[in-house]
């Protein structure tokens, strides 16, 4: 939505409502009071009824999640703040418009996008939980996205470039990851990013191609440019600038650090891609000026006084000489030189001990991103993330493994635990698919480090859905595609051929036998065939009878015979031996 300051006149985009009703203007610090929308049941219903309705009300319960607030509407889905009851937190569960949920090409986009999201496992990627179908009502729930959007929190005053720099590189780490997946382009807006007020930054919407509201495409080249500059200078990218050689003006920066990151955008949007032949390269130069800046502010921590202050004393009689105020002030320095002593070697071990779970965290993470990890990988990825967040609790590595390093791992262990398991039988046949994620599941059970994870009892049911999901969608376009037609051709008057519709439907019904549904269509079809058959047969003995009557003996022997050759079923090629056999 896009609000207009009634101070400045200033334009800017907001993801939703704040819960205060009250918008501060990012250019000019003006507080709006606005008029909220209806909240609540009465107020989730009004909203999602102007948008098209939507089947949730706050207390709904659906696929392990209790509704506890509608927050918005786009055209095709309907978004609610929830909480996945298994584990406790917070999400966000996006659910399909029930008008849209009976068109199979938009229920393929919707659960095509959650899968999209959930085939990476970044930090900085917006997670996906669950994904399911429950009474005709298709969602997915995805982390809780906490904060403001990117052109918000950009365009907010006081952000130092310190922040702006850590925003950056967070949002590069997210597109190097997509493109380390073989992502090409994206359908990015500025909402799809979203800051936390401690500087966390998630960017959804990344590898899905297209997504299911549109939208522009751009390379990820592209997309960054226009992120990189929203975050250097509070405001967007001009349009058709991109890439035309036109100079684009990006601020020179007021500091040093400050002053490093501009140059580094206004290289990346005035030159595009003669600078830079992907995002990886710009990571690694801005990876650089944040290591740079770390290490400047550690040193400005830990830097020892610059001289001691000398005392001064007091002459109590010209003739004694001062022994008390000597000591004092001896003491005084021998405290201060102390202090000192001991400050400088605290510092040497708080910087050999962030360099330890900086060196645990580039480890672990690097094992989390492989392509194909070995279980034995994964499990030491764990472990290193649970020694991260028991050992170094205060450093910042310690917290990011402790509030999510650690679910991340175990999560990626289970993937890819699951995945191996599905990929025993692509043949889709479900009973062995079962007892592959079955077995998968035991493994993941005698795991201590998973031990009392509840996503590896929830994994194995999802997927175990999915597996049959997908049986069933392969019967039934085993079904459409070819058993329809051929049985339609088998049982058209002037062909006949009942016994090869037959057999082919008891071959189908066999290949499908663990779908029900596709075992009562063949029945249904295979009692329509015989009723066919049937009544096609009473149709052509009546004939036979009539040219017999008419002593026309060669028509009645010639019917026969094609009874006898293409009927195909054999009581009535019986009947049909026995009736030439009689002229």
């Amino acid at each position: 939505m896009i609000f207009v300051c009634p101070g400045c006149q200033s334009r800017f985009r907001l993801a939703r409502m704040p819960e205060s009703g009250k918008i501060t203007c990012p250019k000019c610090d003006r507080v709006s009071k606005v008029k909220k929308k209806p909240s609540g049941k009465a107020g989730a219903a009004k909203s999602a009824g102007a948008k098209g309705g939507s089947a949730l009300s706050p207390g709904d319960k659906i696929g392990g999640h209790t509704i506890e607030k509608y927050i918005e509407s786009t055209r095709h889905t309907s978004i609610y703040r929830a909480v996945q009851t298994s584990m406790g937190r917070k999400v966000m569960l996006r659910q399909l418009k029930p008008e849209f949920a009976s068109d199979q090409s938009i229920r393929d986009r919707f659960f095509g996008e959650a899968r999209a999201a959930a085939s990476f496992n970044h930090p900085n990627l917006l997670s996906v939980f669950d994904m399911s179908e429950e009474g005709g009502c298709c969602f997915y729930a995805t982390e809780y996205l906490e904060g403001s959007p990117l052109a918000q929190y950009s365009g907010a005053e006081g952000r130092t470039a310190r922040q702006r720099l850590e925003v950056a590189a967070q949002i590069t780490r997210a597109l190097v990851a997509a493109e380390s997946a073989g992502v090409e382009r994206v359908w990015l807006e500025q909402d799809d990013v979203w800051v936390s007020e401690s500087g966390d930054v998630r960017v959804k919407n990344v590898g899905v191609d297209p997504p299911l509201e549109g939208g522009k495409p751009t390379s990820l080249l592209e997309a960054l440019a226009r992120l990189m500059y929203l975050v250097a200078t509070g405001e967007e990218l001009p349009a058709g600038v991109w890439n035309s050689g036109k100079a684009i003006p990006v601020p020179e920066g007021r500091q040093p650090l400050e002053a490093k990151l501009n140059t580094l955008v206004g290289r990346l949007v005035n030159e595009g891609e003669e600078a830079y032949d992907s995002v990886t390269a710009f990571a690694s130069e801005l990876e650089g000026l944040l290591d740079h800046a770390r290490r400047r502010s550690t040193v400005d921590a830990t830097a020892a006084p610059g001289g001691i202050v000398p005392l001064r004393l007091e002459k109590a009689h010209r003739r004694e000489f001062p022994v008390k105020s000597v000591l004092v002030g001896t003491v005084i320095v021998a405290a201060l030189v102390g202090m000192t002593v001991f400050f400088i070697l605290s510092s040497a071990r708080q910087r050999q001990r962030e360099e330890e779970s900086d060196q645990l965290w580039r480890a672990a993470v690097t094992i989390i991103r492989a392509d194909n990890p070995t279980d034995d990988e994964l499990r030491s990825a764990v472990q290193m993330m649970q020694t991260l967040a028991q050992d170094y609790p205060n450093l910042r590595y310690g917290r990011e493994a402790r509030s999510k390093g650690v679910e991340t791992a175990k999560a990626r262990l289970i993937q890819i635990v699951y995945d191996r398991a599905e990929r025993e039988h692509p043949s889709l046949e479900l009973a062995n698919v079962r007892a592959s994620l079955q077995a998968a599941h035991e493994k993941l059970s005698a795991i201590p480090e998973l031990d009392g994870f509840a996503p590896v009892d929830e994994q194995l049911a999802q997927r175990m859905e999915n597996a049959r999901i997908r049986y069933e969608n392969a019967a039934h376009e085993d079904w459409t595609e070819e058993v329809w037609t051929k049985v339609r051709a088998f049982n058209r008057p002037h062909r006949m051929q009942y016994g090869n519709a037959l057999e082919e439907l008891e071959q189908f019904r066999e290949r499908w036998s663990e779908s029900e549904r596709h075992v009562e269509l063949a029945d249904e079809m295979i009692e329509e065939t015989r009723e066919l058959a049937a009544g096609r047969f009473k149709e052509i003995m009546e004939r036979v009878e009539s040219y017999i009557e008419e002593g026309n003996t060669d028509n009645a022997q010639t019917v026969l015979q094609r009874v006898i050759e293409h009927f195909g079923i054999d009581e009535y090629v019986d009947q049909a031996e026995q009736k030439l056999a009689e002229l």
